[in-house]
């Protein structure tokens, strides 16, 4: 009897031990649930990503944790089913005595659970659907790099659980085909396809800023959200649906947080969109999608920018450069060099139009540039001294001038003038199209003389009175520089029929100035 009882309490340590374990991973996800919202380490954050410093050994398991707390995708094979407890052993019954016979089971009630697979023909609109999407991605030098979601959840008795779905950068061309056919069917669909191609077509250009790839980003977002809704309710579409959903990795969560620790493939794209799942098989449609860029930092210097001129346009000087090819380029710092210290003039760095920056100086000053990654390494500084630019002169005569309203030209030579097109009647309007980054005009200003209005691209850049008790010859009423290069400009000198002191309202020019 003595060594039956010793088997008993053997037995039932060893039950105590196993169960301990068991509920030790429970005890995990709930600790790293708590701490979800922390991030260990943090060395400096950008528009969709933060990077980190490699993260501690308790912050990998905790990473682990999420993991398993959000569940397995639905690919994989099903989950074994959890052992059943060990049963307490029982003292053997005497030898004289019949056991008492078994009870039959009760069957097991019937669990309602979500359909392994996204269900298509399920996709019910008038369900709550998931809302606010936000995708963050954590990069920590290729090790324990992820991808953090978190969303609006649904509430509602019926709910179930939520499908994760997931593209990558290699399904765009197949998801553009499905698309196309769906603008097919609704025509409210294509111009969210067209703009859609356009962004990918950006996309695929190298040279583009973690900011400026972001804001593209934002753009093809909106397009896939508007996709999103015409492919779930445009009938006729289910077959693509259908297409479009099977090209997704679909993971299942109860909660309004998941960690994709699957990113494999670096500076590539990841697309995301959650569903709610219901009771009776019904899944609602999908959330705002969220694009992220897997950016690999590497650590090392930027290359040196190159093509980097300095064009001074009397006045102002603008600086140009070729882009970096980095995938982890964060921006430039432009330098001016003054008694051989390197002034920066960008008070931020430069994250948009990283191909110029205007400048107030001179010609003959001395430049500096820079291309700064996202870990704030700074390459070798590129110089250049800048030069002035060619001018082109248009004369008032020039046929290149659009003329409407009156105009007269008018030969003041002889009085130490020039010969100048000279306009009264209000809106009288002269326009030049010219491609340059520095237009001026030069005129006359006398005491006749009334306000006139100029215009560039359409736009009022500013109105000037040329009146003057007395003339004054080759004067400057207007100048503007640091226009887009390599673009058509079109200055437009309007007489506003305003008068000067003097009671009267003409406006002249002698000649335009571009650089």
């Amino acid at each position: 009897m003595d060594y039956v009882k010793s088997r008993i309490v053997v037995v039932a340590a060893l039950f105590l031990l196993l169960a301990g374990l068991c509920f030790l991973p429970a005890i995990a996800g709930t600790a790293r649930q708590a701490g979800e919202g922390e991030v260990q380490g943090t060395a400096c954050e950008y528009s969709v990503f933060y990077l980190e410093d490699p993260p501690a050994v308790t912050a990998d398991a905790a990473d682990d944790a999420v993991a398993v707390t959000n569940a397995a995708p639905a690919a994989t094979k099903p989950l074994p089913a959890a052992p059943s407890a060990p049963e307490a052993p029982v003292e053997e019954a005497p030898v004289d005595e019949a056991p008492a016979p078994e009870e039959p089971l009760e069957p097991a009630p019937e669990r309602e659970d979500p359909p392994d697979e996204f269900k298509i023909s399920a996709v019910n609109p008038s369900r709550p659907h998931p809302d606010n999407l936000v995708a963050e991605y954590r990069f920590n030098w290729g090790i324990w790099t992820r991808v953090r979601l978190s969303w609006d959840g649904v509430s509602d008795p019926d709910f179930l659980r939520y499908y994760v779905l997931r593209w990558t950068g290699a399904d765009f061309g197949s998801m553009m085909t499905i698309f196309n056919d769906l603008a097919a069917l609704e025509p409210a669909a294509q111009p969210y396809v067209q703009d859609l191609q356009y962004q990918g077509t950006l996309l695929g250009q190298p040279g583009w800023t973690d900011a400026e790839r972001k804001a593209i980003l934002d753009d093809a977002e909106v397009d896939l959200d508007a996709l999103n809704y015409y492919i779930a309710v445009t009938p006729g579409a289910g077959s693509l649906l259908s297409q479009y959903v099977a090209l997704a990795d679909i993971a299942q969560t109860t909660n309004t947080n998941y960690t994709d620790t699957d990113i494999s493939s670096f500076n590539d794209y990841y697309l995301y969109a959650v569903a709610a799942a219901y009771v009776g098989g019904d899944t609602s449609l999908l959330s705002n999608e969220e694009v992220i860029f897997s950016v690999y930092v590497d650590g090392s210097t930027p290359a040196q920018p190159t093509g980097f001129t300095a064009t001074a346009y009397d006045p102002g000087v603008g600086l140009q450069w070729n882009r970096n090819t980095e995938y982890d380029l964060a921006g430039y710092n432009v330098y001016l060099m003054e008694g051989g210290t390197p002034v920066q003039l960008n008070s931020s760095l430069i994250e948009f139009g990283t191909e110029y920056f205007h400048d107030t100086g001179v010609s003959g000053s001395t430049y500096l540039v820079e291309a700064v990654d996202l870990w704030g390494n700074a390459s070798p500084p590129a110089a250049a001294s800048s030069a002035l630019a060619p001018t082109t002169i248009y004369e008032e005569d020039d046929p290149a001038w659009q003329l409407t309203g009156e105009w007269v030209s008018e030969d003041y030579v002889l009085d130490g003038g020039a010969v100048l097109l000279v306009g009264r009647d209000a809106g009288a309007t002269a326009s030049i199209t010219f491609t340059g980054r520095m237009v001026k005009v030069i005129s006359a200003y006398y005491w006749t003389c009334g306000e006139v209005r100029f215009y560039v691209d359409g736009q009022l850049q500013g109105t000037r009175s040329l009146y003057n008790p007395s003339t004054q010859w080759h004067m400057q009423p207007f100048v503007i520089t640091g226009l887009a290069k390599g673009q058509q400009h079109t200055l437009t000198i309007e007489a506003t029929g305003v008068a000067g002191p003097g009671g009267y309202s003409f406006v002249n020019f002698d000649y335009v100035e571009v650089r």
